[in-house]
């Protein structure tokens, strides 16, 4: 497996815990403010990652 291959696979898995700490964020965020502050810094973070995957693997 070449290395954005293993990039890819390892940021797939990643993701998904990501996604549900985003989740569970957004729904305290309702609640809290200091959620809220958490999910927004979370959601950006999140974003970045997304695209810089997207550059190093496009066809994945």
């Amino acid at each position: 497996m070449n290395a954005k291959r293993l990039i890819a696979a390892r940021w797939r898995e990643r993701e998904a815990g990501l996604s549900a700490i985003l989740l569970l964020a957004e729904i305290e965020s309702e609640r809290a403010e200091g959620c809220r502050n958490v999910y927004s810094l979370l959601a950006m973070a999140k974003a970045q990652l997304d695209q810089t995957a997207a550059r190093l693997c496009p066809d994945e």
